[in-house]
């Protein structure tokens, strides 16, 4: 007898009920459950008054998802960029988001749209952030930096690996 004999409904029941709990439990993403993520350096962005930002990459789409939510901080001179596979049109919002955030757009290496400032979101509806051109890749760095380091429009933006 196994736990698919018609005699074993129960044991039947309880196997398809934990095989489909712990199936959406690893699919669903809920912004409210999860904690913070740090992830490693891979790639630096030198800025023409060589000041260098080391860039945190969000490649996946659960690390994009979750990006800087419920970080309390950033480390000065660095930021997290989030890479697309193909270019898209995205926006981006602040939910769960602790620290206000400049965000930088790119497609083909130039810069094509900014945002500066963008203020947190503790409860939802939040607004939301981007061009209504496709990108390439964006970068988040902590709000002030856009000013501070002169990024401007049009700007090209090489990376590095670290």
């Amino acid at each position: 007898m196994g736990i698919f004999d018609n005699k074993n409904r129960l044991g039947r029941l309880l196997y398809f009920y934990f095989f489909t709990y712990f199936f959406i439990a690893q699919s669903v993403v809920s912004e409210t459950i999860l904690g913070p993520q740090y992830l490693k350096y891979e790639l630096s962005w030198c800025i023409k008054s060589m000041q260098c930002l080391a860039l945190e990459v969000a490649d996946t789409p659960l690390k994009r998802r979750i990006g800087l939510m419920k970080r309390p901080s950033l480390k000065q001179g660095s930021g997290m960029i989030f890479i697309f596979q193909k270019p898209v049109i995205k926006k981006f919002w602040m939910f769960n988001t602790l620290i206000p955030l400049d965000i930088i757009f790119v497609k083909n290496n130039k810069i094509i749209y900014l945002e500066e400032n963008v203020p947190i979101c503790t409860e939802k509806p939040c607004s939301v952030y981007g061009p209504e051109n496709y990108f390439d890749y964006a970068i988040e760095l902590n709000s002030g930096d856009i000013e501070r380091l002169n990024i401007k429009l049009r700007d090209q933006v090489e990376l590095l690996r670290i």
